[in-house]
Parts: C-alpha cells; sequence; structure tokens
C-alpha cells in the first residue's frame, strides 16, 4: 500500500518545465488534491483507509516528502462510508485516526503515518456456517466522503464487495500438507470464482520459529514458497499447479542466514509451522488500478496514464476478500526436510523432528 501511494504522490510533486528564453516559476497556483486509498473487507471487524493530500512547495521536493506533515492535513478531514442497500441508507460508518510508526523507509517519511480506522461495528451483519464473522453485506454499495472541515471540499467513490469463495484444494478433510523431495511429485491448488472477482492473488507460505542462542525469545520467521495472479475466466475454478521439490529447495535457498554467518550460528534449532495457502481476490476497479499504475516495465510508454475511481482527488476506494487454508507439514514432508540437513554438508536447516 505504501509504495503504491508513493508513486501516485511522487508523480504529483514534479513537474519541470523547460524553456530558453523565460524563467518559468515552477510552483502552480495551489490546488488542494486528496489522495484516497481504501479496500474494503467484509470479513475485517475494523476497516482502514488511508488519506493524503498532494503537496508543492518551494525546494526538493524529495526532501519535502521526508516531513511527515507534508502529506497529512493540519485538520484532519471527516471521513465516513454510507452503506446503500439500492437506493436505501442503511447505516454510516465513522472513521477515526490513528497513528501508525517506523514504517517502511523510502522517498516519503516513514516515522509517522495517519490513517482513518472504522469506529466499531455493533454487530456482525451475519455469522457462517463456519463462525466466521461478516461485518459488511456484499449484496451493498459502499459510498466514501471525505470532506475537509477547513476548505470545505469534498471528495467522492463508492464500490461493491467481493462475493463469497473458497479455496477447495488442499480440502479441509485432513489438517496436514504432505509434499515429496521428488522432480515428478507436484500438488495442485484450486479455488472457486467469486462472481464480482475479477483478479486472484495467490501466495503459498512456510512459517517456522527458530529458538536462539543468544536470547530465551523464539524468532517467529516465514518464507513465500510461491505467488501467482490469476484474471477471472470462463471455468468455475481456478487452479495452479505446485512442483512438490520446489519446497524443499526454497527451504535450503530462503532459510539459512547465508550471507550473514554469525546470525546462522546464533540459530540453535529450527521448528516447523504451519503452511498457508492465501488467495485474494478484487473487484473489478481495483484490478484496473494495479494494471494501470504497474505497467509493463518493458512498455515503451514512458509516461503511463493514472487511473482512479474517486471523483475531485486521485486514488483508489475499493474492495477485496482474502482467504486463507492453514495446513501443518505431515510427518513425511517433514522427515525428508530433516533428511537434507544430514546429507547436506555445505547448509544444514536445524528443524527438528
Amino acid at each position: 500500500m505504501r509504495r503504491t501511494l508513493q508513486l501516485i504522490l511522487f508523480l504529483l510533486l514534479i513537474y519541470i518545465p523547460y524553456s530558453c528564453e523565460t524563467e518559468l516559476d515552477t510552483n502552480a497556483p495551489w490546488k488542494e488534491i486528496t489522495v484516497i486509498y481504501g479496500l474494503l473487507d467484509q470479513y475485517d471487524s475494523i476497516q482502514i483507509i488511508k488519506v493524503n493530500r498532494a503537496f508543492l512547495g518551494e525546494g526538493n521536493a524529495l526532501l519535502m516528502a521526508q516531513t511527515g506533515d507534508s502529506g497529512n492535513y493540519a485538520v484532519p478531514p471527516e471521513v465516513y462510508v454510507e452503506d446503500w442497500d439500492g437506493g436505501t441508507l442503511r447505516r454510516t460508518i465513522e472513521f477515526d485516526t490513528f497513528s501508525v510508526y517506523n514504517q517502511e523507509s523510502g522517498i516519503f517519511g516513514s516515522r509517522r503515518e495517519v490513517m482513518f480506522r472504522s469506529k466499531p461495528f455493533s454487530e456482525p451483519v451475519t455469522i457462517t456456517g463456519l463462525g466466521e464473522k461478516i461485518w459488511l453485506d456484499d449484496d451493498h454499495t459502499y459510498r466514501l466522503m471525505v470532506r475537509n472541515p477547513v476548505s470545505g471540499n469534498e471528495v467522492t467513490a463508492q464500490t461493491g464487495l467481493v462475493k463469497e469463495f473458497s479455496i477447495t484444494k488442499p480440502s479441509s478433510i485432513s489438517d496436514s500438507l504432505g509434499l515429496d523431495n521428488d522432480p515428478e511429485a507436484k500438488t495442485t491448488f484450486r479455488w472457486t470464482q467469486s462472481s464480482t472477482g475479477t483478479r486472484y492473488e495467490f501466495e503459498f507460505r512456510f512459517h517456522f520459529m527458530e529458538v536462539l542462542h543468544s536470547s530465551p525469545d523464539t524468532l517467529h520467521r516465514h518464507i513465500t514458497l510461491a505467488t501467482s495472479t490469476q484474471k477471472k475466466s470462463s471455468s468455475d475454478e481456478m487452479s495452479l499447479i505446485y512442483y512438490d521439490q520446489t519446497f524443499f529447495q526454497s527451504c535450503l535457498a530462503g532459510i539459512p542466514y547465508t550471507k550473514d554467518p554469525g546470525r546462522e550460528n546464533d540459530v540453535k534449532e529450527r521448528i516447523a509451522g504451519k503452511m498457508e495457502v492465501i488467495v485474494a481476490s478484487a473487484v473489478e476497479e481495483f484490478d484496473k488500478y494495479i494494471d494501470v499504475n504497474n505497467p509493463d516495465p518493458t512498455s515503451i510508454v514512458i509516461d503511463p496514464p493514472i487511473y482512479t475511481n474517486v471523483n475531485n482527488g486521485i486514488g483508489i476506494f475499493s474492495s477485496r476478500m482474502r482467504k486463507i487454508k492453514e495446513k501443518i507439514l505431515r510427518k513425511t514432508t517433514l522427515s525428508q526436510l530433516i533428511y537434507l540437513d544430514n546429507t547436506d554438508t555445505t547448509v544444514s536447516l536445524k528443524f527438528l523432528p
């Protein structure tokens, strides 16, 4: 999210007209431009929206960007989302400010980020058969309103929600997942399609813990084993084929601190944790936003257009849904992982039985 906002704001910061005869003032008359980034998810009890302002000033824009207040409003805007069922307003969801500190460093200041989160919901819309709470209705339309109380400037946007879909393979029959260290072995992941989802991002993760010599604390880590992006198709299900041997290769390549021997020596032992299969789906507006603002790097288009569905501002207000299925490693797979430790003389993964 932060990287996307940086791209949007940076495109607004720098405008350099060239002239051989006349000195021009590069600071054009000020215009209030609000930058929005918000993705609703009905499975989240708290919705979060990022609201910034574009800025212009004398001096180096890159230096100004390092000051957190450059992109924040001095007086926080009023932010709320209306829940519409056809032509009937069902409720108004109000948002409050909160601060996030020590974000990943980059072009923009990272010490403090001001964001907006929804006030607590009184109760979920429904509870699924699995006991999952759903806080927004996927048959409704959600309209965002951002109002600057000082200038009176108003920014609006609206979105529908991603409708239900599910991960069907691995199934729920077993709580374990087996992978075989064989070049021919492969595992197929499957998920159904949402009627409103047009983009699907798949991720496969392996979590584990590290017990250290130097500290009583246990370090929790994970590595990403596979990722994939797919667009809506005509079939009922989507799938991805994963070659099992890749798991063992990824563990050898991504787990040990090969570039920091001292840190690796500090690891006493490792404990295998859960495997996560994650599928996220996005509606059409967010799909377009990603495609336009993350163009093909081989394209000859130097300045791609900026896509937005925000009225009187820029950015995106849309929705996504994430489904996660958790498994543990099957004992036979864990044994093969330990066997790698015993036969590889250059790398020891240090996993316990």
